[in-house]
């Protein structure tokens, strides 16, 4: 049993101040006041962020795909996508290992103790499997844990190339020809790893675009039995809601309610051009949303609907999704300023704010309504016991150095508006996963090594 004293510890029951969290094993088994094993120093502890929507691959992309190719000037989703198939054309599983490890690490050193892994690189480029179908899966989950984090492993269904559209020869390595095999490989993962700690496996069907409907019946039906969660990427484009009224006479998420995929265990994933009574659907079904809105700004997919959202009290999460950037902490507070500019007013979302629950019925804090977007709601999403300083709860925390120029003048009633709205990454101190400490004093034991390795690999490309 080990006890941390922090100057404050943001918990369920409140912000404690000189507080001390408690841990055994994995667990946290008391928060509160008293004797204390471990100062920590001047920080605050605060759980652990979720990442709910990663592809760890595409961090090789970072800084590669900002330019115009004047033949092709409408640059959109569409043409990004072509690039980013050109990535993983050469992609060797000992290069996915070095790249997940990298993007992973950065995650570490964010405040990230979690990560829902999207995983759909699942062969060798011309589509035949390998020895084992699950290489790349496994090399993924294990270069998460070779950093430390915990990671719940989406295995990705794709089987065609939209609707009446086929496939091209660059989503071969994607592609599962039978819903049988995919099923089977999902099952082995799970058997694999199941018994581990940090590791869990769900469900995702990629999108309606590329997911016929009688697989996504069938992912519904298998999921609800093993009580797995499922991912899906829905209407992040408008050209997905052309498909979907071609295919289906309907919207995407009419189609996913019809065919049973909404529910308490599943996270759509962007939901940038949805209304009212989609928002609604989502609602009835208690089905969750991830936002990536550092990706969605860069691809040009178009602003969060944050006020739909949280007029139907939809749960909201985050993900890095492409990498481009990995700061959930920007992504939390871009829910709030993409409604800002869009309605062109301040603190738009504070309406939403429970004022029974908060300490001021006349100061409604924008921050109390994304807080849960960082870690409680990302935990939910992907059936992780973490997100929260409670005790029972899996030991997942984090510490921000309060001595860090972004966190001076850190006041007690304004600590979370200050963390959501002003904190940068390099303020993260510490990382504690199960309670053991992956990141201390802002760095990671292998971050020298997993950078150089890095480095050399894109260096050879």
């Amino acid at each position: 049993m080990k006890r941390y004293r922090a100057d404050f510890v943001i918990a369920d029951s409140g912000t404690i101040k000189d507080g001390v969290v408690t841990v055994e094993a994995d667990r946290i088994v008391d928060i509160g006041l008293g004797a204390y094993d471990i100062d920590l120093g001047s920080v605050v502890i605060m759980p652990g962020l979720v990442n709910a929507h990663s592809h760890a691959f595409q961090r090789i992309l970072r800084g590669r795909t900002e330019y115009l190719d004047s033949a092709h000037p409408d640059e959109d989703f569409w043409s990004w996508r072509t690039l980013m198939y050109q990535a993983t054309e050469d992609f060797k599983p000992d290069d996915l290992s070095l790249v997940s490890k990298m993007a992973f690490l950065e995650m570490a050193t964010t405040g990230i103790t979690t990560v829902g892994e999207f995983h759909y690189v699942h062969h060798q480029p011309d589509g035949t499997e390998y020895a084992d179908p699950n290489e790349l899966a496994h090399r993924v989950i294990q270069a998460a844990l070779d950093v430390g984090l915990r990671i719940t492993l989406l295995n990705v269904a794709y089987h065609r190339g939209g609707f009446n559209r086929p496939l091209v020869d660059r989503q071969f390595r994607f592609v599962d020809r039978t819903f049988t095999g995919y099923l089977e490989r999902t099952k082995a993962l799970h058997g694999h790893w199941g018994s581990h700690p940090q590791v869990d496996v769900g469900f995702a069907p990629h999108s309606i675009r590329a997911v016929p409907a009688d697989w996504l019946r069938e992912i519904a039906r298998v999921a609800s039995q093993s009580r797995q969660v499922i991912h899906i990427h829905a209407c992040e484009q408008r050209e997905e809601l052309l498909q979907s009224i071609n295919e289906y006479q309907k919207g995407p998420i009419s189609v996913l309610d019809e065919l049973g995929i909404l529910g308490d265990r599943t996270t759509l994933v962007h939901a940038t051009h949805i209304d009212d009574a989609d928002a609604a659907r989502l609602a009835r079904t208690n089905t969750g949303v991830c936002l990536c809105p550092t990706t969605e700004q860069n691809l040009g997919d178009g602003f969060v609907p944050a006020h739909v959202l949280k007029t139907h009290d939809v749960p909201i999460c985050v993900g890095s999704d492409s990498q481009i950037e990995i700061d959930l902490w920007q992504d939390v507070r871009q829910i709030e300023y993409q409604q800002r500019l869009l309605d062109e007013r301040r603190n738009v979302l504070a309406r939403y704010v429970d004022a029974s629950a908060s300490k001021s019925a006349k100061k409604l804090q924008t921050a109390d309504v994304l807080w849960p977007a960082l870690h409680s709601n990302g935990a939910s999403a992907l059936g992780v016991e973490s997100g929260r300083l409670t005790p029972g709860k899996l030991a997942d925390f984090i510490t921000v150095d309060l001595t860090h120029p972004s966190m001076a003048g850190t006041v007690t009633d304004d600590l979370i508006s200050q963390l959501i709205f002003g904190v940068k990454t390099q303020a993260v101190k510490d990382v504690f996963i199960g309670g053991k400490a992956i990141v201390e004093s802002g760095r990671h034991p292998d971050q020298d090594k997993i950078i150089a390795d890095y480095h050399h690999y894109v260096q050879g490309r």
